[in-house]
Order: structure tokens, then sequence, then C-alpha cells
């Protein structure tokens, strides 16, 4: 496969907004994702097919049981029952009914209430990307996600002892079972995706994969002092230079039978380059101050959030490097784009977080809850720095909280203001520039304030193009017809 055949693969599989294509030849259904609990953070997450369902009966869990969904034949079609654990859902709580390929939520006179997108509803016609709270309960509908004969109807992801790629969306457990094919076939991977996105994550789940039994040593390339990068690599002898004052291996020798992870390759000097091909090409090292070549039995994994293309056409990076490299490109998403993992991410962040700072916070973690105003902070943030800001964030709060329950103002974010997504491309139909709000409303003109449509144009996530709407304040009634 060339390059530029991987890079399809791989964009095909990650459009921007997680909604690539899956194992089912274009096949989908409607699917409702329970994202979080405030009153069970830790709990993990949970995804039903609505497949074959003409009703979702949402209600309590009994007598301490936990998260439950038990699939039926009613009198007037299939029922899936969800059942939710926490004081804060009625016994009794909503019902999502179809017809034909209109789903419409109704509230079953809850205590607590049923909200869309942050407004109280009594009865609603759900849309593509809506969030519905139900007692400090999150879920988010999808119309059209890709069903896979390889996907269970409904997955339960406990964050505790789901494996590092563990995802609730289709798109990206189709597009990681591809990563994991390749993580045995033994190619050498790029990995793209903005900073934060766990590319060192995905280059350690590769390793895992791979059934390599040598260590997976990961590198910064940014990090190495400029001309020490040969000895940094390959190794050198006692005496070789200034500084030099015993024997080193370097990092390709260290990952011999093993996995070499090259974060932030697009760094690596151009000086370098030509000695780090031969290294592969040869399958051999030289140690600075030595001439003796030694073997090695390296799998590379690189990373970047750079674009290459851009490196080789300026001539700061090696084309026929990048092309050894690129067996496989695989693109991260970013986590404003797969905001259905969101709960996940917060039941194994939480965890870890609080062994981290110390035995008080771990005794924390039982009782901890999420009030209902901090996890909408959450859902809303534009997230620019990925999992790596919501952990920054999540360990602050864990550490300044007054309470039991992280608040709003306990969520410290790297960019306050960070509330859209990434600018609407300003961009006519024709590639003309346009104003992003008059391009949004022709849009949504054309497509009569049908979010989905939209998101589908633009190759957005539905959520997106609602903060967009925040962002413009444009009123979706106004754009629907009839």
């Amino acid at each position: 496969m060339t390059r530029s055949d991987a890079e399809a693969t791989a964009t095909s599989a990650h459009r921007k907004d997680g909604r690539g294509a899956g194992g089912s030849g274009g096949a989908t259904a409607p699917h409702l994702f329970l994202v979080m609990s405030c009153d069970a953070p830790l709990g993990g997450a949970a995804r039903y097919s609505l497949k074959g369902v003409d009703e979702v009966v949402i209600t309590r869990a009994s007598g301490g049981a936990g998260r439950s969904a038990v699939r039926e034949q009613g009198p007037d079609g299939r029922i899936l029952t969800i059942r939710i654990p926490g004081a804060h859902v009625s016994r009794s709580h909503a019902r999502i009914k179809r017809a034909l390929k209109t789903w419409t939520l109704v509230d079953e006179g809850s205590r607590n209430g049923t909200f869309v997108n942050k407004e109280p509803k009594t009865k609603a016609t759900l849309e593509d990307g809506d969030l519905i709270e139900c007692g400090h309960s999150f879920f988010l509908f999808r119309d059209d996600a890709p069903i896979d004969r390889d996907e269970p109807l409904d997955l339960d992801l406990d964050p505790q002892t789901a494996p590092r790629l563990a995802t609730l969306s289709p798109e990206l457990a189709a597009s990681h079972r591809v990563l994991a094919r390749v993580a045995a076939a033994g190619l050498p991977v790029i990995l793209l995706g903005e900073s934060g996105t766990g590319k060192e994550v995905a280059a350690a789940a590769v390793h895992e994969l791979s059934g390599r039994s040598g260590a997976f040593v990961p590198v910064n390339c940014g990090a190495i002092p400029q001309g020490l990068v040969e000895s940094h690599l390959f190794g050198h002898a006692k005496g070789a230079f200034s500084g030099a004052t015993r024997d080193e291996l370097g990092f390709f020798r260290a990952a011999d039978g093993g996995t070499l992870f090259l974060d932030e390759l697009g760094d690596l000097p151009l000086a370098s380059q030509a000695a780090f091909l031969r290294a592969l090409e040869e399958a051999v090292v030289t140690p600075v101050g030595t001439t003796r070549q030694v073997p090695v039995d390296v799998r590379i994994v690189a990373a970047t959030h750079r674009s290459l293309d851009q490196l080789v056409q300026r001539g700061a990076f090696r084309e026929d490097l990048l092309a050894r490299l690129s067996g496989f490109v695989h693109n991260l998403v970013p986590l404003r784009e797969r905001m259905c993992d969101l709960g996940l991410l917060l039941g194994s962040l939480l965890p870890a977080l609080g062994r981290e700072h110390g035995a008080e916070a771990v005794a924390a973690l039982p009782s901890l809850s999420l009030s209902v105003d901090a996890a909408y902070r959450l859902f809303d943030h534009g997230w620019p720095l990925n999992v790596r800001e919501l952990r920054s964030c999540l360990a602050a709060a864990l550490v300044t909280r007054r309470g039991s329950a992280l608040e709003a103002e306990d969520l410290r974010f790297v960019f306050p203001s960070a509330k859209a997504a990434p600018p609407l491309p300003a961009r006519g139909p024709q590639g003309e520039p346009t104003d992003p709000r008059a391009e949004l409303v022709r849009l949504l003109t054309e497509h009569g304030g049908n979010v989905a449509a939209v998101a589908r144009v633009l190759g957005k996530a539905p959520f997106q193009i609602r903060r967009w709407l925040d962002q413009y304040e444009l009123d979706l009634s106004t754009f629907r017809r009839g």
C-alpha cells in the first residue's frame, strides 16, 4: 500500500466527526448512548442499538441493582427497557417511541424532569445529536450510527476493565479493529491527530496487540538536544564525545524486539533523518564513537500533530523516510467529536488521578458524584487540548472540591472560553470565501433546519452544529419548513 493509499484508508475510517466507515457496508440504525450518570461518574457508559425497537423505557433500577437493559416483545412492538441506578431517576421516568422514522421523547411525570439540549420537555421529537438528561443521567441520541455484525446490539463498558482503545462509537470501534489487524501484522504506523488526543495511548495499544516480547520505548523527538539525536537513538561508546562518561544503548537497542514510539516525528532534525532511514532499511545501528554495526529488530510507531506532507514540500522532512514509515496511517479523533465516550473517559481518568494524589483522594472516589451543572459544562466545552485537557481539568477538580460532588466551579479549563467547535469552514460550495455565520444560515435554510443533514455536509457531529447555533445566536425553528 502506498502512503497516499494508506492516508485515504485512514481518512475514510476517521472523518472529522468520527462518523467514518464501519464494517456494515453502509447500514445504519438509531442508537442511544448512555454517556454518564452524575450520581456514579465512575460507573462507565453504555450504547444501545434501537434497530428493531419500537419503544424505549427509561426507569430506575430497583433494590440497589446495577444498570441493565432488557429487550422484550410488548403488545405494540419491541420494547427496550433501560434501568439506571440513582435516586434522581424516577420509577417511570421517560419513554422514547418510534413512529416510522421519527422518535418522540415523552416524560412520564418524573420527579426531576426530562431535558433535551438543556431545555425541560414533556414531549419532544428527537434529532440526531440531541443531548437528553433523565434523572441526572445523560444520553446522546443518534439516528444513523453504523451497525456492524462484529458489534453487539448493546455494549456496556466498565472503564476499569475495558481495553485501552475502548469506545462506544461504532465508527471508532470499526477503525480500531483495523488498527488491531495492522498491529498484529507488524507494519510501521503513523498516528496523526491534534495534541492531546492520546497518541501515546494508541501506540502502547499497538505494541500490546502486536505480541512483541520486547519493550515499548516512547521517545519525544522534540525533546532530544540538537546534536545528540544520533547518540540518543543509536547509543554511544564511552568517550565518544564530551560528557559521554559511559556506554549507552540508545533508544533503538532499548526497544530491540519491541516497539519504538517516536512522538512528534516532525521535529526530527533533517540532518539525522538519513541515518535514521539507514537504520530502518538495514535493521542495524552504529553507536556513536564506534564502527561496529549492531543488529536490531524494532517496530516503529510514529506520531505527529504536524502535516508531514507540508514538511516534505518545504524540504524539512525526507520523502523517502516518510514513505518508509507510512505502512499504515491512522487518524485520532478529537474529544469534541467523540463525546459519547466522555463518561468512559471520566471513569478511567478519575481513579488514576485519585491514586496520583494520595490516600485521601482515593478514599473519596466511591462517594464521588458530579453535579448536573458540572456535567453540562463538560459537554459544552470545546476541548481544544482534548483528553490531555480533560485530565488536567479533572485533576484540579478532584483536589480543590469542597464536598463529595464535583461542581461546575471546580472545573478549570485551559482555555475557559472554548465553548464552540473549531471555526465553521469559511468557504462556500464553490470554494469562494464566505462569512461563517452566513454559511451556517445558508446550509440551515437549504436543509430546512435539519441539523443532521447540515452536519453531514460539513463533516461534523450534530452536537457541534448546535454549538454553532448557540455561538451565532440562531433559532433553529426559523429554518424549519411547514
